[in-house]
């Protein structure tokens, strides 16, 4: 790839031709990506070995059921974020090649996936989510509650001037 002062030099039109050939490469890779992700699709709905595989490598590659790719993104986050909110986990799987997933997506499936104990938060209202069955999860959501039961007490504490009460 040229570097920036051969761009600065090369004269307007062929910069402009430069662009319309990347978006033609970029439109043929994604029907090429389109077209993978069906058979990626087709082979795992005739199920078999093939599929199981599918199955196995599909999440860390942002392929398959959002729930299972959702899993995927907090059992191999670090141990410091064992909590995540869905943007953070929408981040994750665009990452991955799952471009096409929105953030409301991700917010209604945490949201079911929480409500079928499959994710943990600290109350009903909080978007922040940790995986059921990661180790030390309960124990951050527990802290998380602890600071934020602080800071709500802090802020009882004061006045409406911002001062101590």
């Amino acid at each position: 790839m040229p570097n920036i002062d051969d761009f600065l030099e090369t004269p307007p039109p062929e910069l402009i031709s430069n662009l319309q050939g990347i978006r033609a490469e970029r439109a043929a890779l994604e029907r090429k990506e389109a077209v993978l992700e069906q058979l990626i699709e087709m082979i795992t709905q005739q199920g078999g070995l093939a599929a199981e595989e599918i199955t196995a490598l599909g999440p860390a590659n942002g392929i398959g059921p959002l729930r299972e790719q959702i899993k995927d993104v907090f059992r191999s986050s670090s141990a410091e974020t064992l909590l995540m909110v869905p943007r953070d986990i929408q981040a994750q799987l665009a990452a991955r090649g799952n471009r096409s997933v929105t953030l409301d997506n991700v917010r209604v499936a945490m949201k079911r996936m929480a409500d079928d104990d499959e994710l943990l938060r600290p109350d009903p209202g909080a978007v922040l989510y940790g995986l059921a069955s990661t180790e030390g999860t309960e124990e951050a959501l527990e802290m998380f509650k602890a600071v934020r039961q602080a800071q709500v007490e802090a802020l009882t504490a004061m006045n409406g001037n911002g001062q101590p009460g």
